[in-house]
């Protein structure tokens, strides 16, 4: 389902006339953390939106209880743009490059954790 959502949402951020390697894209269903660096702005964007979409909705932390982390990450993405949540994902990219070879989803779920100070 997250993948779908996400694909659905990047191409849909795709601006028109430009095109994307879906194989780059979702390379074993899954962006490594060094790939998202060499997405445009629209794409970065596209993927922040979506990432945040799953983690709302997400059991794993307890979502439809409103659990401890979805309700800090909730409240300090509340008033965010896709194009913040995008920067502090490349941020964290850029300053941990030791990560590169890791799922994009790990590393921009420790990117939103320590940015809104949540701990697990």
């Amino acid at each position: 389902m997250f993948k779908t959502l996400l694909m659905v949402v990047v191409l849909l951020a795709t601006p028109f006339g430009q095109t994307m390697t879906p194989q780059k894209i979702m390379a074993g269903g899954y962006l490594k953390t060094g790939e998202f660096l060499d997405l445009n702005d629209a794409q970065r964007e596209a993927f922040a939106a979506g990432f945040l979409d799953g983690i709302f909705i997400a059991p794993l932390l307890d979502a439809p209880n409103r659990g401890k982390l979805y309700e800090a990450i909730r409240t300090c993405t509340a008033e965010m743009p896709a194009n913040q949540v995008a920067a502090i994902i490349e941020k964290f990219v850029r300053d941990n490059p030791e990560d590169w070879h890791k799922p994009l989803n790990v590393v921009a779920f420790n990117a939103i954790l320590k940015a809104c100070h949540a701990t697990p």
